[in-house]
């Protein structure tokens, strides 16, 4: 009687280890077809959005302003990691060389510590450098930037920052382009801006903006030296260069 109706019997057929492989974490099937980002019922996410947009029904809705390389919402002391990304309009037009512009945010909500490039060293191996200030390192690419005020502990609420590369002005910033579907080829990523939270961020997020962009585009002095100048604008989060003006 005991094996047809006891308590061993019922476990098997309806007890918590047969529900705990249905529904558990354990064995459980993420719940993810159509969604971008969001719960996949199991204890995890579907994926993340980047820091150009938010997570709204299962789908990355982008936050930012129009004039704006990230949107940055959080909670005081947070650190985060922003992308410098620049692209050439499509795989046709002149590379960028040289960029000057703006940079702006919210000092009361917002500190910027410095603009970030991994470099290499043969036998030494690679390392998160600093970009900006008296002792600054130039890029991977080997342009400097040189920033006013010169340090970042100078920067209340705005910068002013060039590119330019010394040695071989006709060096590209970057080599990526834009796709006719929006995607990138290549590398866009020139830089890493860092901001720490001053004080907490919810609902609408803190905006890290870029104006009055200059671009140029300079020729090899074996091809001439011309310098050309670049139309350029930001576009979902990137600073697109374009067609000579």
């Amino acid at each position: 009687e005991t094996e047809e109706t006891g308590e061993e019997t019922e476990t098997e057929e309806t007890g918590e280890e047969t529900e705990t492989e249905e529904t558990g974490e354990e064995g459980c099937e993420p719940q993810c077809e159509g969604k971008e980002c969001g719960d996949d019922s199991c204890g995890g996410f579907c994926g993340e959005c980047d820091t150009t947009s938010e997570c709204t029904d299962n789908v990355c809705v982008t936050t930012l302003a129009s004039n704006s390389i990230c949107a940055i919402s959080g909670t005081a002391g947070d650190v985060v990691d922003c992308p410098l990304e620049i692209a050439a309009m499509n795989g046709t037009m002149n590379l960028v060389s040289g960029l000057q512009f703006n940079m702006g945010w919210d000092d009361a909500a917002l500190k910027i510590d410095n603009l970030y490039d991994t470099i290499c060293f043969d036998g030494a191996g690679c390392f998160e450098l600093p970009m900006a200030g008296g002792g600054g390192n130039c890029l991977s690419t080997g342009h400097c930037l040189s920033t006013a005020p010169t340090f970042p502990a100078e920067w209340v609420g705005t910068a002013g920052m060039i590119f330019v590369h010394l040695q071989e002005p006709w060096t590209p910033l970057s080599e990526a382009y834009l796709e006719a579907d929006g995607s990138v080829t290549g590398d866009a990523v020139v830089a890493i801006v860092r901001a720490e939270l001053l004080t907490d961020i919810t609902g609408t997020p803190s905006q890290l903006t870029i104006t009055d962009i200059t671009a140029a585009s300079q020729q090899n002095l074996g091809d001439g030296g011309a310098v050309y100048t670049l139309d350029a604008y930001i576009e979902n989060g990137k600073i697109v260069t374009g067609s000579s003006l």
